[in-house]
């Protein structure tokens, strides 16, 4: 059910640096006036104005999500509980490749002082090591309605744990690292 979070995937970045952008391809009849497929600066990340908005509605979207997570544990409606688990694990996945795509590697190309780089490093870091937290408490309960009680019971304190962890990144990023992000907002 989560072997979503053990793909090994390439970010964006990561691809854009390993393969060049191709100019576009000129048909033969085509004429020279013909506009410009990509833009004059092509690999260059662009700053989203929205970004931080989007990710905040993640933020709460997470906080909600957990909640219905908690009631569905506590009626033991299991279904509901693995349906649960495996929304939470998409939408934390598709939230932490979005920073790594959009804002992680925004900042790292535009970043020259020390200070922001290494708040920016350490930050990555962090995300490194909760999303190891997170494939290991996914994996764990990917099958919580086939678990025994006693392993099922367990759930809650993982919960709880993982909770604590995942609220104080959250909270954290919305102190430090979004307005670094903001501060380097490019005005066209």
């Amino acid at each position: 059910m989560f072997s979503f979070w053990k793909a090994k995937h390439k970010t964006l970045v990561q691809a854009s640096a390993a393969v060049p952008i191709p100019a576009p391809t000129v048909l033969p009849d085509a004429t020279a006036a013909a506009p410009s497929i990509l833009p004059a600066d092509a690999g260059v990340l662009p700053y989203y104005p929205d970004l931080i908005e989007e990710l905040l509605a993640e933020h709460e979207a997470v906080n909600a999500l957990e909640q219905r997570l908690r009631r569905a544990f506590m009626r033991q409606d299991w279904p509901r509980v693995a349906k649960r688990l495996q929304e939470l694990g998409t939408l934390l996945r598709g939230h932490i490749l979005k920073e790594n795509v959009r804002l992680y590697a925004y900042l790292q190309q535009v970043t020259e002082n020390e200070a922001d780089i290494e708040t920016m490093k350490h930050f990555r870091r962090g995300a490194k090591a909760l999303s190891q937290s997170l494939l290991a408490f996914f994996e764990r309960y990917q099958s919580i309605d086939q678990l025994p009680p006693e392993q099922a019971a367990a759930f809650l304190t993982d919960l709880d744990a993982i909770s604590q962890a995942v609220h104080a990144r959250m909270q954290s990023e919305e102190e430090q690292l979004y307005p670094l992000y903001s501060g380097y907002a490019v005005v066209a």
